[in-house]
């Protein structure tokens, strides 16, 4: 078989998957840990470049703790994908990012610069689902720095 579990002893909840596969050499090898997959909730609309620039630190952070963030706010609104400022497609990219709740593991929320209509939504939306939320900083450092660059343009 080219899979199998493997499991820390701590339970069902704590068993990852691992994938077997194999390399151009013909060698097996596995991959690491399947990560966590997770709702980044973060500021959009208003201030459209800091918040771009704050989100993707929040990305950023959301990775390096091992965690498999969609942050549909930033995929979705992409030029040539959908407008932000049309209602109907801002609604559309909302519910196509809050259609990842069936897989999440959890909402994280990065409250720095607040908590919009949006993501208030997005929590609303997680909490009905049963998905735990999580309330999130950016380490002070990042947080400075996206908002001296933020200033700065």
């Amino acid at each position: 078989s080219t899979s199998s579990l493997s499991g820390t002893g701590e339970g069902a909840d704590s068993m990852r998957l691992r994938l077997a596969i194999r390399t151009r050499a013909g060698h097996w090898t596995r991959t690491p840990e399947i990560m966590r997959r997770v709702i980044l909730e973060s500021p959009y609309a208003g201030n459209v470049e800091r918040n771009v620039r704050y989100a993707r630190a929040c990305l950023r952070d959301s990775l390096l703790r091992e965690e498999a963030p969609i942050a549909s706010h930033l995929l979705y609104t992409q030029p040539g994908v959908l407008n932000d400022e049309i209602p109907e497609e801002r609604r559309q990219g909302i519910e196509a990012g809050l259609a990842w709740r069936t897989v999440a593991e959890a909402s994280v929320v990065y409250v720095d610069l607040g908590i919009t209509p949006g993501m208030a939504h997005g929590i609303a939306i997680a909490r009905s689902a049963g998905i735990p939320v999580e309330y999130r900083n950016l380490p002070k450092e990042q947080l400075a720095e996206v908002l001296s660059v933020a200033a700065a343009a």
